[in-house]
């Protein structure tokens, strides 16, 4: 199609036509009525050699194969649904500070659900928070058994 575009302002395709139409008969003119010509009938000649049968062989095949795909669509997205279970099932056994960590990956790597802009900055706070609130735990933990210790 961009070899027979032809850029002429002003023109309309009435006028092209008539071009075309004008040069068949003659020879060299600047329409390419003979190119036209041949390449109609280089077209009929292609057209002919479509094999109809071997068509109507395929749209079957593009159906089954169609199918297959949908089917092998649906049952990766129920075992991905399964694994995602498994792994939540998982997580929920995880000891209270590897679930910390976990979520500060999960985090860092945007798979949360968390409408907070993620920076380097945010996840350094993030982790610091976390140490923090680990000490703390600690520290309750060690006065608590200090304190138990002191009653018994």
């Amino acid at each position: 199609l961009e070899r027979n575009k032809h850029v002429v302002k002003g023109t309309s395709i009435d006028g092209r036509l008539r071009e075309l139409e004008g040069a068949g008969g003659s020879s060299g003119g600047g329409g390419g009525g003979e190119g036209v010509s041949r390449r109609l009938t280089r077209m009929e000649t292609d057209l002919a050699s479509v094999d109809i049968g071997y068509l109507q062989q395929v749209k079957p095949e593009v159906s089954d194969l169609r199918r297959m795909q949908e089917d092998f669509q649906s049952d990766l997205h129920r075992e991905v649904s399964e694994v995602k279970v498994a792994i939540g099932c998982l997580e929920a056994c995880v000891p209270k500070e590897t679930r910390k960590a976990v979520e500060l990956f999960k985090r860092a790597a945007g798979l949360q659900d968390d409408a907070r802009q993620v920076t380097p900055r945010t996840l350094q706070l993030e982790g610091k928070i976390l140490v923090l609130q680990d000490e703390v735990e600690t520290r309750v933990k060690a006065a608590e058994t200090a304190m138990a210790e002191q009653t018994s």
